[in-house]
């Protein structure tokens, strides 16, 4: 409704998020839309009232009942009368959770170097790059890189095996990370070679 108020919900919407339709149309949208999203509904709101769009559709958070993240394609309609005067908001919500967890795990495969768990070279040069800028714009504030390469790991290779080298570099990582303020960062650069 036009007051954020449901009037006629789906099984499948109840399902999705938890609630009964009894329930459902008790609330308003905003009380389980996360709260991180609540601004960007209020703008689409407004330009369809507006007029500056016919439909309008995003990606955002709901909240279920029992308190998890339900990610959804919300596309919101605005139906109006003969006489264009807005009547109610017609909503169709698909259920984009798994495809964001998929995207997510994607993401960190993509900038984790897998054996140390520690941020890949791609991470590490981009996280760099962009505090090279912000340094720049500052002049002010200092940063300074350490790198670290591991003397005679090749010989910890060839002595003990590659399986015993491995979890060197996963203990070294451990160490690194545990010693790091939560202002730096840190990464694998290849090898034995971490920054």
């Amino acid at each position: 409704a036009m007051d954020n108020r449901f009037l006629q919900v789906n099984q499948r919407f109840c399902d999705m998020l938890g609630y009964t339709r009894e329930e459902l149309v008790e609330k308003v949208a905003t009380d389980f839309t996360h709260p991180e999203d609540r601004g960007s509904a209020t703008i689409d709101r407004q330009r369809l009232l507006a007029g500056e769009a016919d439909s309008l559709s995003a990606e955002k958070r709901y909240l279920r009942k029992d308190g998890s993240v339900l990610w959804v394609n919300r596309t919101v309609s605005l139906v109006r009368d003969g006489e264009g005067q807005p009547l109610y908001f017609l909503r169709i919500i698909e259920d984009i959770t798994e495809r964001k967890r998929l995207e997510n795990e994607l993401r960190e495969l993509a900038t984790t170097d897998m054996l140390t768990g520690l941020p890949n070279r791609r991470a590490f040069i981009a996280w760099l790059e962009e505090e090279h800028a912000r340094i720049r714009r500052f002049p002010e504030q200092q940063a300074a890189v350490l790198m670290l390469d591991v003397d005679d790991f090749k010989q910890v290779n060839d002595t003990h095996g590659h399986p015993v080298g491995d979890m060197v570099l996963r203990h070294v990582a451990e160490l690194i990370s545990k010693g790091s303020r939560e202002v730096d960062a840190c990464g694998r650069l290849g090898g034995e070679e971490v920054a």
